[in-house]
């Protein structure tokens, strides 16, 4: 394999990882706030001090595609490193040892 393919493996197992992850957090996230007062309830915490008063909850969707989207940025700069990291490395010098 070329350094190159080697590099565009890694880098988009990293933006896989960074979609799956971003979208299962931004689910999980979006959900957890969106029935933040009931679990609240639930659980009798009260986080105001007043008696039957939540949390303002108000959830934009631009807010959240824009977190979304920047948590898939991240993610996928962070794969770049490791990827020319593991384009340089010689296969026989890595398995050596194994």
């Amino acid at each position: 394999m070329k350094n190159a393919t080697i590099a565009r493996i890694f880098t988009l197992q990293g933006a896989f990882n960074g979609v799956l992850g971003a979208t299962i957090g931004g689910v999980l996230g979006t959900l957890l706030t969106a029935n933040l007062n009931t679990l609240t309830s639930i659980a009798g915490i009260n986080l105001l001090g007043v008696p039957s008063m939540g949390l303002p909850i108000e959830i934009n969707p631009f807010k959240v595609c824009v977190i979304l989207l920047f948590a898939v940025v991240l993610s996928l700069l962070a794969s770049i490193y490791p990827a020319k990291k593991a384009a340089s490395l010689k296969p026989a010098d890595v398995l050596r040892y194994e």
